[in-house]
């Protein structure tokens, strides 16, 4: 399932498979829970060797979640890894000047 045409009531507590994408790292899938405060979103290895991460959460309606999905599978595209490793975020990082870190690490600019 792609990320559009997401039928956010048809999500439950079991789960569902809410989109694919491979990067060089392998396959992952985006798996959608349906929690108290509404939908969880997790972003999993299928190959089981890769780390698996809780996204976000929170999500109540279907275009809210649908845009979500789309960033973030475009992120994924753009850094050919998974947008919650380490080594995208690194990447991310390096484009990212120091004045604007310093806030972000407790530094001074």
């Amino acid at each position: 399932m792609g990320a559009e045409g997401i039928q956010i009531e048809a999500i439950g507590a079991d789960g569902a498979e809410l989109a694919r994408y491979t990067v060089s790292g392998g396959e992952r899938v985006l798996m959608g829970w349906r929690g108290a405060a509404g939908i969880e979103v997790s972003d999993w290895s299928l190959e089981g060797r890769a780390r698996g991460y809780l996204v976000d959460r929170g999500f109540r309606c279907p275009e809210q979640l649908s845009a979500f999905l789309g960033d973030y599978l475009a992120q994924a595209g753009r850094l050919d890894a998974c947008p919650m490793s380490a080594d995208a975020i690194a990447a991310t990082l390096a484009g990212t000047s120091s004045e604007a870190l310093a806030p972000l690490l407790g530094e001074e600019a």
